[in-house]
């Protein structure tokens, strides 16, 4: 289908539309495998503008023993390799993954930037992966894996007829057949680390255009479903390969608790990454010898909402028009100290008349923007302005200072937490740091529900209403990443302890 042919929403929505067939189809194999090359890593192609090849073609990474009877006799398509090889190169996930939006103002006119209609960087996670250290690996290598659970893939491809059928008088002949096993296969995961909405299709399959039970199974009851494998892999990616935490240090520092936890980013993004109501928070514990909290900042309730010492959702966690405020920045010049303090790392957007928004089509500009950047970072280096950090500076009152990890290119943050001393904490025996990951995070979920309508909104509202997440990765709406423990020493205990003797006297 001609890719420029105009349609509206009410066409995609339509039960016999062939649009709407192609909307619920989603990102079929044809969408990546018939893009051409021609402008990619282009800013022409980004926003999903890329170009077609010729209809009856379709690009793959084999050159050698390509067999193209069975796909050219079934649907009239020829699998062949290219010279550019775009299957296997990032600038073809960058097409759609960089996003660049008009901005509209509240009466539906087009804000302006410096006289010129105002975009806006809504999707970076390219661009992103352009200033970084990881040029020497592509989006592919990561979320495409040549393995399953360290075990290398080694198939017969495109199967639909090979040599070993049965010799019956209508199948093609062997030399027309016969397949090769691809050591070299890139297992299909493509998957990021968004498990809330995997277990939304796996909890509401038929609502969201699945088969209650999946046909493709060979042995139902038996063969894991694949949706059950795409919550594993996104569980394995956040565990191991996201981000660390390092407690660095702790000490006793003028009647305060003094510790440093140290972030420190593993993908070749930002993290988060992708739409910018993602977001990620340290949860930063003072425990004592049993594991019972005596101090936090960064605990949530069963909704995944950030509270405060008493239980409280933070004053920070809603945006209305009258609540305008944000969690700042925190390291080692701006240390949490309270707990209603808490390490968030997230995109902050503000609409044209300086409000904050989730609305796609009315972000203007950024306001806070501190989310961990990939290993080498430069603000030297290609899109610094669309993917630097905003927010990560202390006011000039305060000295005017910035957070130097968020240049030195060393994708990490260290949050310092300076926490008084008091009678509770005497019985402080371990500090445990953990950075927990939203993909929809409460703000987001009341900002649908508030200043949207309709039946998508309706439904999304409900599932979220609905959804069982206790014996999932994501119970309390929360992914955990990583997490740290380091035991207080014996001469921090002592000191504390003596401090307070002497004070009692």
């Amino acid at each position: 289908m001609d890719k420029k042919q105009p349609f509206t929403r009410d066409e995609l929505l339509k039960a016999d539309s062939p649009y709407g067939a192609l909307a619920r189809d989603g990102v079929s194999c044809a969408a990546c495998h018939h893009i051409s090359d021609e402008g990619l890593g282009d800013k022409s192609t980004f926003t999903a503008k890329f170009n077609l090849g010729p209809v009856n073609e379709l690009y793959g990474p084999y050159k050698d023993n390509v067999s193209t009877y069975s796909m050219k006799s079934a649907i009239g398509m020829e699998p062949k390799a290219t010279t550019q090889n775009q299957i296997e190169s990032a600038k073809l996930c960058g097409s759609c993954h960089t996003i660049v939006l008009p901005v509209y103002r509240f009466d539906g006119r087009q804000a302006l930037h410096n006289g010129k209609p105002a975009e806006f960087y809504e999707q970076t996670t390219y661009v992103e992966w352009l200033n970084s250290d990881f040029l020497n690996q592509s989006c592919q290598s990561c979320h495409m894996p040549h393995d399953y659970k360290g075990n290398p893939l080694s198939y017969k491809i495109a199967n639909v007829e090979d040599n070993t059928f049965p010799a019956i008088t209508t199948r093609a002949p062997n030399q027309d057949v016969t397949l090769v096993n691809r050591d070299d296969y890139h297992r299909h995961a493509l998957l990021g680390i968004n498990i809330f909405a995997l277990e939304m299709f796996k909890q509401f399959r038929s609502e969201l255009g699945l088969y209650e039970e999946d046909p493709m199974l060979r042995s139902p009851g038996k063969t894991v479903p694949g949706i059950d494998t795409a919550i594993a892999t996104s569980f394995e990616s956040a565990s191991q390969k996201t981000a660390t935490v390092e407690v660095q240090s702790l000490r006793r520092s003028d009647g305060k608790l003094v510790a440093d936890v140290k972030i420190t980013n593993l993908v070749g993004h930002n993290f988060p990454s992708g739409v910018g109501f993602r977001r990620a928070f340290v949860d930063f514990q003072v425990l004592d010898e049993n594991d019972n909290v005596l101090w936090e900042s960064g605990k949530t309730n069963e909704d995944g909402v950030i509270t405060d010492g008493r239980g409280l959702p933070l004053a920070t966690e809603f945006f209305t028009f009258f609540q305008q405020r944000h969690q700042e920045h925190h390291w080692e010049k701006n240390p949490i100290t309270r707990e209603n303090e808490v390490q968030i790392y997230e995109e902050l957007v503000v609409n044209p008349e300086g409000f904050l928004t989730t609305s796609f089509l009315a972000l203007d500009h950024k306001v806070k923007d501190n989310r961990l950047q990939p290993r080498g970072w430069s603000a030297s280096g290609p899109f610094a302005d669309e993917t630097g950090p905003v927010g990560t500076c202390l006011l000039k009152r305060e000295g005017g200072d910035c957070d130097p990890h968020y240049s030195d290119g060393s994708g990490t943050n260290v949050v310092r937490y300076r926490i008084p001393l008091n009678r509770k904490l005497l019985r402080a025996a371990s500090v445990r740091a953990t950075l927990y990951y939203q993909s929809i995070p409460p703000y987001f979920l009341f900002d649908r529900a508030t200043d949207a309508v309709g039946t998508d909104t309706d439904r999304l509202i409900r599932f979220r209403r609905e959804i069982k997440l206790n014996d999932t990765p994501v119970k309390n709406w929360r992914l955990p990443i990583a997490a740290a423990q380091r035991p207080l020493g014996a001469m921090l205990l002592e000191a504390s302890t003596q401090r307070h003797r002497n004070a009692a006297q």
